[in-house]
């Protein structure tokens, strides 16, 4: 990505490379707490049982250089990585949504472009809020469009940025 960025610049096949490195995906280990007994015939066997299922997130580094045309685009290909995060999160029984993120507030945008985050899903859903407070200062309007986007289906992610987004007097003025 890093070759075709330098050689042609920002287009659409390093906005779909970006999306697709960006994507978390599910991840199949070894189910450690069964031992190397198989479960009885008797019983009701589970897939978790055999298999430790997870989803697994990227690396984010917030020194990723996106050119400021390209921020409206590269967050909704985010924002659509992150609605997977929830559905692949949701189907391994959905304990990690909300549980352990944190509030965002303006202390955890990053102070520099030096910044990296954890691979999980707090750290993805603060990666989101980053690309957001950057877009918002750009594009106000876009960055409203955007918010308008994010599902309200009561998932606590989206609920969680929509009540940090609303904090931006640009997105939700004073009455």
């Amino acid at each position: 990505m890093k070759k075709e960025i330098a050689k042609n610049g920002w287009n659409d096949a390093v906005l779909r490379q970006y999306a697709a490195l960006m994507r978390p995906a599910r991840k199949v280990g070894r189910n450690y707490s069964g031992g190397p007994i198989p479960p009885a015939r008797d019983t009701d066997v589970r897939l978790s049982d055999l298999l430790k299922v997870d989803v697994a997130y990227p690396v984010v580094h917030a020194k990723v250089e996106i050119p400021d045309e390209w921020l409206a685009a590269v967050i909704k290909e985010q924002r659509k990585n992150l609605e997977e995060a929830i559905r692949l999160e949701t189907e391994n029984g959905g304990s990690r949504l909300g549980m352990f993120i944190r509030r965002i507030t303006p202390n955890d945008l990053p102070e520099d472009d030096s910044d990296f985050l954890s691979e999980n899903l707090e750290s993805y859903t603060i990666a989101f809020s980053w690309l957001f407070a950057r877009l918002l200062e750009v594009d106000t309007s876009a960055a409203r469009r955007e918010m308008m986007a994010w599902p309200d289906d009561g998932d606590a992610i989206f609920d969680r940025l929509r009540v940090w987004a609303s904090g931006y007097a640009e997105l939700v003025p004073a009455c």
